[in-house]
């Protein structure tokens, strides 16, 4: 699919119902509109010809952009909202203010100000001060000069809560698959500093963020006792109505699906199979809006991998597969810095390795393994090359098995994993080693099994049936 078909596909409903009522009146970009939505053949020369446009492409590109500025026309008037109109009125302020018709400004001051207070939009309420500024004299003056310090300051502290919320804490739910000493002592550092700017800040964005960080840290574990069942669940609902009964469903659109994700993580631990089923249908297909949303992509991987861990934990091992092929799509895969495609090749690799298709499953692992991976994501290479290994087995590829071998161990060591969890992991190697002499599946079963309860890793793994042993006639 190219980059125009992609994005003209995307209208639905009602979307789409208010494009075509805009271009109407527009034959050419109403023509052009209906034949990609109808066909999948879309690249220039098939649209030129349709068009009979001959071969004046520029006609063609000329129209593709305007038709271009429409949809997303269309998709900004879907998603204005009051927060939107405050600060587009601000930007109205300056224009006010350049016209010296201050009683109308003042009341618009006035009135944006209270908007921007509500809103917690600082970077307008700089705007809205600034003017006050400009147009008052003496100790009035001095009050907003002093307000506008004390603002930029608050801007700064904003800005880098943000940048933490959205670049470390929301990938920090990774650790729910793979306990990592070093980068949980780092998420208490980051949870220190976002608990400081939320003194200092008392907003509801800052609140919000903590209480997100507060849920990932006692979710992080590999189960949950009493207590910490109840803090869990605590903090759970007080982030639900923070975020329900404030304006920050505006700001955050998908807060409520990665709220959910952690709800279904909670379920998960609590053994409540009742309540996980329940969410776990209530989310889907929604939840597939996230599959290409590379601020929230961790939070699919959270979906992902738990609906699988639970459809394994109670013996729906039929259905696994039809489940990754349900939430894995081909069209799925993103090219943004940080997502989750290596998840993905992984999670295709497993339903591949379910169907015995044991080449297809190798290929997979090669292209997951080529994805790009930040720190907190360094346990799905240590899967991928977990799963390289056993499918070596089937493939009866003893010859490579030592270099897997020594790639996980590099893998380990750059990624500083605790030498307990590499003492549970040894087994297994060992096992694989020699397996070519010994045959022995059940040794290595037992290694997976302990490789499973010790890390965290490989529990989509530990129910696929072994590889049968390879006898060699002499």
């Amino acid at each position: 699919m190219n980059y125009f078909a992609g994005i003209v596909r995307t209208l639905k409903g009602k979307q789409k119902l208010l494009l075509l009522k805009r271009i109407r009146s527009q034959p050419l970009k109403l023509k052009l509109f209906n034949y990609v939505v109808e066909n999948e053949d879309t690249d220039n020369d098939t649209l030129n010809n349709y068009l009979g446009q001959g071969k004046n492409f520029s006609s063609l590109y000329t129209l593709k952009n305007r038709l271009l500025d429409d949809i997303i026309a269309v998709k900004q008037e879907f998603i204005t909202h009051e927060i939107v109109k405050v600060k587009e009125q601000v930007q109205h302020l300056t224009l006010l203010l350049a016209s010296g018709e201050n009683e109308i400004l003042l009341r618009e001051l006035k009135k944006l100000e209270r908007s921007a207070l509500r809103y917690e939009l600082t970077q307008e309420l700089i705007t809205v001060y600034y003017c006050y500024y400009l147009i008052s004299s003496g100790k009035r003056r001095e009050k907003y000069l002093k307000q506008l310090e004390s603002l930029n300051k608050k801007a700064e502290m904003t800005f880098e809560l943000d940048k933490i919320f959205y670049t470390r804490i929301l990938h920090t739910q990774e650790l729910f698959y793979f306990t990592n000493k070093k980068l949980l002592d780092e998420l208490r550092t980051v949870r220190e500093k976002v608990n400081y700017y939320n003194t200092v800040l008392q907003s509801q964005t800052s609140r919000f963020y903590l209480l997100f960080t507060d849920v990932i840290l006692v979710l992080s574990g590999t189960e949950l006792h009493a207590e910490q069942a109840i803090q869990a669940h605590k903090q759970l609902q007080h982030l639900s109505k923070l975020y329900l009964y404030s304006f920050i469903k505006r700001t955050i659109p998908m807060g409520q699906l990665i709220i959910d994700c952690l709800y279904l993580r909670y379920y998960y631990l609590s053994n409540n199979s009742t309540q996980f089923n329940i969410l776990q249908r209530s989310l889907y297909p929604d939840i597939l809006k996230l599959q290409k949303h590379f601020l929230f992509d961790s939070s699919f991987i959270v979906f992902a991998f738990h609906a699988i861990y639970d459809g394994i934990r109670n013996s729906k091992k039929h259905s696994v597969v039809a489940l990754i092929s349900k939430i894995i799509r081909d069209d799925s895969f993103t090219h943004n810095p940080i997502n989750y495609n290596a998840h993905a090749y992984y999670l295709l690799a497993v339903k591949e390795y379910y169907l015995e298709n044991y080449a297809v499953c190798s290929s997979l692992l090669i292209k997951g393994r080529s994805c790009p991976v930040n720190g907190t994501s360094a346990w799905i290479l240590f899967e991928i090359t977990l799963l390289s290994l056993l499918t070596m087995l089937h493939r009866h590829e003893y010859l490579y098995l030592e270099h897997e071998i020594n790639l996980l161990r590099r893998y380990l060591v750059k990624y500083k994993v605790e030498t307990a969890q590499i003492k549970a992991i040894s087994p297994l190697l060992k096992a694989l080693r020699e397996f070519e002499k010994t045959q022995d599946m059940h040794r290595v079963k037992i290694a997976v099994n302990r490789v499973s309860e010790e890390t965290g890793l490989m529990k989509l793994l530990v129910s696929i049936a072994s590889p049968e042993p390879h006898h060699t006639d002499y």
